[in-house]
């Protein structure tokens, strides 16, 4: 058993192990707004490279001079998972840059 709990943790690590570029920022894409309405959907939907999941933010921050109507964008971000709702991933966006 505990054979078992380490080798999950040591799992977990590795797979949350991201190579960031840019003083720690990742690269990814903002594809649009998703604008249906139930329990776990809105927000802006972002696809990082290399990654099959999307994610979804409501705001972005102060002093990133992103247009949030212009769609696809390619940006530059720092983040910490929020929440998940189903397949849904929310994050916190703390820094953002084209």
């Amino acid at each position: 058993m505990k054979k078992l709990v380490i080798l999950s943790l040591l799992a977990s690590t590795i797979i949350a192990c991201r190579k960031n570029n840019n003083n720690g920022m990742v690269h990814g894409t903002i594809t649009g707004y998703d604008y249906r309405k139930c329990a776990c959907c809105g927000g802006y939907v972002l696809r990082l490279d290399n990654q099959d999941s999307s994610y979804r933010f409501f705001n972005f921050p102060a002093n990133s001079y992103i247009d949030s109507a212009v769609f696809p964008q390619s940006v530059y971000l720092s983040y910490v998972l929020t929440d998940s709702c189903g397949p849904f991933h929310f994050i916190k966006v703390t820094a953002m840059m084209k």
